[in-house]
């Protein structure tokens, strides 16, 4: 693949280091042929993955046109996101998120196309920061994160000030969300619920599923929903919404010296689609939320919902609608449910890009 060069970069023999040996350095404006695939290396500058040619030479991602792929935005690079984003980065889809709010002035959000509304009885600011988070590693600009589907449109629906799930404000939440689809069955939405609620009664559930099944009734839709962190395994209870069937189930994953792991406070259940990184670099919000949790499967949830909105919008520009059962198919073939093992770049070249393109 060719990879430009953004700012003078020197050419490191041998191992990706920056006290390998050098002999030149390339002037920005260059191009290189390189390998896709991102190597680990030195930390220069905050980001740790470098490229390699066919001779050998190593070259710091940093200054290249591949540079969104930093060491601490590991699945950029690992799941091959970049390789996406000339075809699509989400565009002609807008993403319903049922969580805390938004902050519009939160480096990553600024200037997006988002609308805020709430259901209990505010003006939707996020003032405990779970739903701007998730919100960045949607569709975070690149000012300090980049999202997996930056070209996205968002509606933000609050439904809690604290991060805890009130039965009834999740109801109008959906209900709220029921009013959004059936204004306008021409637009392509996924709906990210990384939030997740248990044990709050039969009506309860009743009531939820019931408008879930609503919801994933449009063919233009889907839903995308946390599995949560209570360590369970295949839980006889409902888990709502990711229970519920024909919801994307996701929980989390993280990379640990190299190595995949699944997050141990993740629930998991045989039915769950995806396996799915469950880590997020907190430094572009911990001035403004300080408590923020860098894990969890709510993460897992944003980063599904970012890679949905890939394939529905390369689905939405042949002009065909995407659901539950795209999404459901195309998954199962790129990702290692059982390890969390991300796919090769190869794979995600042969399975989003053509596969959607071709569907």
């Amino acid at each position: 693949m060719k990879v430009t060069v953004k700012d003078y970069l020197n050419v490191r023999v041998g191992k990706p280091s920056v006290n390998a040996p050098t002999y030149q350095y390339l002037a920005p404006g260059s191009e290189l042929e390189v390998e896709e695939q991102l190597h680990q290396g030195d930390k220069f500058e905050g980001v740790t993955t470098w490229l390699k040619d066919a001779a050998g030479n190593y070259y710091w991602s940093g200054a290249t046109s591949r540079s969104e792929t930093t060491g601490n935005q590991w699945w950029i690079g690992d799941y091959g996101i970049d390789l996406v984003w000339p075809h699509s980065k989400g565009e002609g889809v807008t993403v319903i998120l049922l969580d805390s709010g938004i902050r519009e002035d939160s480096p990553d959000l600024f200037g997006k196309t988002m609308t805020k509304r709430s259901v209990i009885g505010d003006d939707g600011t996020d003032t405990f920061g779970h739903g701007t988070l998730m919100s960045s590693i949607i569709l975070g600009s690149g000012r300090s994160i980049h999202g997996v589907a930056p070209g996205v449109e968002l509606i933000s629906i609050k439904i809690t000030n604290d991060g805890g799930i009130r039965g009834q404000d999740f109801l109008e939440g959906l209900n709220e969300t029921e009013k959004i689809l059936d204004a306008d069955n021409n637009k392509q939405f996924v709906i990210n619920c990384s939030l997740v609620s248990f044990g709050l009664g039969q009506q309860f559930e009743l009531d939820a599923v019931a408008s879930i099944k609503r919801i994933l009734s449009h063919e233009n839709v889907v839903l995308c929903a946390a599995a949560g962190n209570n360590s369970f395994r295949n839980p006889h209870f409902e888990i709502i919404p990711a229970t519920v069937a024909g919801v994307i189930a996701a929980d989390g994953l993280i990379k640990v010296n190299g190595n995949y792991e699944r997050l141990l406070s993740s629930n998991y259940w045989p039915a769950v689609n995806v396996t799915a990184p469950g880590e997020y670099p907190i430094e572009a919000l911990k001035d403004l939320f300080p408590h923020v949790d860098p894990q969890g499967t709510s993460h897992a949830c944003a980063y599904t919902t970012g890679l949905v909105a890939l394939f529905a919008s390369m689905a939405t520009a042949k002009g065909k609608k995407y659901n539950h059962l795209d999404a459901a198919s195309l998954l199962a073939r790129i990702t290692f449910r059982d390890t969390g093992f991300p796919p090769s770049t190869q794979l995600i070249r042969e399975k989003i890009i053509n596969t959607s393109s071709d569907s």
